[in-house]
């Protein structure tokens, strides 16, 4: 743990200094830089620890496709046009075994993920038409129909044709199809919520993702998305850990830099959160973890 250790100390001794020098020679803000530079110690022994629960979670040994050539080294930015873009035939069986398991399931986070994502949607609203895209096997799809019976019409997309037919025998009534989000929404009409977990950093063009949402969903629908971001050393030396073992990562963006992506398209930001979620201002502030969650209103 030495590395992270230098890490930490980097992180938050910098954190301290801007606190420190936001107004050199006033008292008031004096106690304040003394007082936030309690906080950062108290918090860098907090995240040490939770820096080892974190990289102790499992993480998938995904197919490696070296001719994606992803940069080994981290970026914020999309992966360059000559890199060639993840296809239809990239997440077939021995993606999603990876992903799930040889008998498939999702893990512990994974489902308090998805309950954190259902109290979301319901915050904003009650029922109606929903959609997610990037559904994999349905597990989130179909919690809503289990936990909230009658109040949704449930769709779904995957860009894999072995996820959707999955999802689709498991969720006979919904309506779950093979696509691709960066060619358009394979549904007619508009949609009350859509969600997005996972998804957006596999897409080497999100900004045309971000549209086709935009499209997709009424005047005051609500987007959730959920994807892995870099924000600060700590989280990039994570995702270094963990996240960059999945090729088809191409795009990798700050949380701050996501939200942009969003409003640019057409929508105003109402939440963010930081992975592990609760006490939201506290990890909004620190950013430890590179999982993101946010949820849009479409303009």
């Amino acid at each position: 743990m030495p590395a992270l250790r230098l890490i930490l100390d980097r992180v938050f001794a910098t954190r301290s200094i801007l606190l420190d020098e936001r107004c050199p020679g006033s008292r008031t803000m004096a106690r304040h830089s003394i007082s936030a530079s309690a906080f950062c110690r108290m918090s860098r022994t907090i995240f040490e620890a939770a820096a080892r629960s974190f990289l102790a979670w499992r993480r998938p040994q995904l197919p490696c496709h070296a001719s994606y050539g992803i940069l080994a080294c981290m970026t914020h930015d999309v992966a360059a046009s000559s890199h060639r873009r993840p296809t239809f035939a990239d997440y077939g069986d021995d993606y999603f075994t990876a992903l799930y398991g040889a008998v498939p399931r999702q893990t512990a986070v994974d489902v308090a993920r998805d309950r954190l994502i259902r109290t979301l949607v319901q915050r904003y609203v009650e029922g109606g038409r929903l959609l997610e895209i990037g559904c994999g096997f349905g597990y989130l799809l179909g919690s809503f129909g289990a936990s909230m019976p009658g109040r949704w019409r449930l769709h779904g997309t995957d860009i894999s044709a072995h996820a959707a037919a999955v999802a689709q025998r498991r969720l006979p009534s919904s309506h779950v199809v093979a696509a691709d989000i960066q060619q358009g929404i394979p549904f007619q009409g508009l949609f009350d919520v859509l969600i997005a977990v996972n998804v957006l950093e596999h897409l080497p063009e999100p900004s045309v993702a971000a549209r086709a949402i935009a499209a997709a969903l009424r005047p005051g629908g609500v987007v959730v998305a959920h994807l892995p971001t870099i924000n600060n050393a700590l989280s990039r030396w994570i995702y270094a850990h963990s996240y960059e073992r999945d090729p088809t990562h191409v795009y990798r963006p700050s949380g701050a830099e996501f939200n942009l992506l969003f409003e640019q398209a057409g929508f105003r930001t109402l939440d963010s959160l930081f992975c592990p979620f609760w006490p939201a201002p506290l990890w909004r502030l620190l950013k430890p973890h590179p999982a993101y969650m946010a949820v849009f209103e479409r303009l």
